[in-house]
């Protein structure tokens, strides 16, 4: 497993380098096949001092007036956008965002108390300390989807994609 910016992953399963790519909101197509493997609610990283981190949970409006690190919009278009427009949808449009390119940063940030992080549940476990998650009722789940091309050969990704 390797991780990639999302358009690296599209081009590299397209040209056959790769077997199956995994991403969020593949963008249709005829010649890749996809479909979701994971499906999981948002999760609000903190600082353990964050004023909003005895919540025992938070709503979107909530987060108003706080930074929220998301996902590097060149790294993460779909996704980033994807936390964007629910974000702002939902009432915090007011908020400040700053990017980080990948989870271990943003969650760094966090830890700073540089600002939050929304993050699908799975990803709670990605950094082990005491950075406390508190969960965002009202926002939707994330769909992690695995991508391959439709005209594989490899047996491997039928038996797999099978599971689901």
């Amino acid at each position: 497993f390797r991780s990639m910016p999302e358009g690296e992953v599209v081009r590299l399963v397209m040209d056959g380098t790769l077997d199956m790519g995994f991403l969020y909101f593949p963008v249709p197509d005829d010649v890749l096949s996809r479909r979701v493997v994971s499906r999981r609610s948002q999760w609000v990283a903190m600082a353990p001092d964050h004023v909003l981190a005895g919540s025992a949970s938070l709503g979107v409006r909530e987060l108003a007036g706080h930074t929220v690190i998301l996902p590097d919009s060149t790294a993460a278009p779909r996704l980033h956008h994807w936390y964007r427009d629910f974000l702002e949808k939902g009432g915090c449009d007011k908020l400040q965002f700053i990017s980080a390119n990948d989870l271990v940063a943003a969650l760094g940030l966090c830890a700073a108390g540089e600002g939050l992080c929304i993050v699908a549940e799975h990803l709670k476990r990605a950094r082990s300390d005491d950075l406390p998650y508190v969960p965002l009722r009202g926002a939707p789940r994330t769909e992690l989807f695995a991508i391959w091309r439709s005209d594989s050969p490899v047996r491997q990704i039928a038996q797999f994609v099978s599971r689901w």
